[in-house]
């Protein structure tokens, strides 16, 4: 084999494997999030002592984490769609910041609706615990 088809496949496996580490990386940091997410709302339900607030905590966490990524995609395709709008990095943070307010509002929309069938079961309680105990 010549040295330039030797360098060529070199290149491409070293950028498959790079791509595949990449991958790998934001796979553990997305179960990272995750992770932190369901742990924050588990002790805010259980430090209240409702399964609601909880539950609330945790869709208005996931509701501005799905929010902000859909509205910065938004405004990109728009800077794209319009060319006027150059500023791709002002887009950017607008989109973003938009889509997280929007997906505040989606999680508070959807907490009123828990809200609701936890009218209707009232029963639904954690034990009340402290994260700090009192000596």
């Amino acid at each position: 084999m010549e040295p330039e088809q030797l360098y060529l496949i070199f290149g491409a496996v070293a950028a498959l494997c790079a791509a595949v580490v990449i991958a790998m990386a934001v796979c553990v940091a997305f179960v990272m999030v995750m992770i932190g997410v369901v742990t924050i709302s588990i002790i805010v339900g259980f430090s209240t002592g409702k399964v609601l607030s909880g539950l609330r905590a945790l869709l208005v966490q996931l509701g501005v984490l799905a929010g902000a990524p859909v509205g910065a995609v938004a405004a990109l395709v728009l800077a794209q769609t319009w060319p006027d709008l150059s500023h791709h990095g002002v887009i950017l943070a607008m989109g973003g910041a938009t889509g997280a307010f929007g997906g505040l509002v989606m999680a508070l929309l959807a907490n009123r609706v828990v809200q609701m069938a936890a009218d209707r079961f009232p029963k639904l309680r954690l034990p009340r615990t402290t994260l700090i105990p009192s000596s």
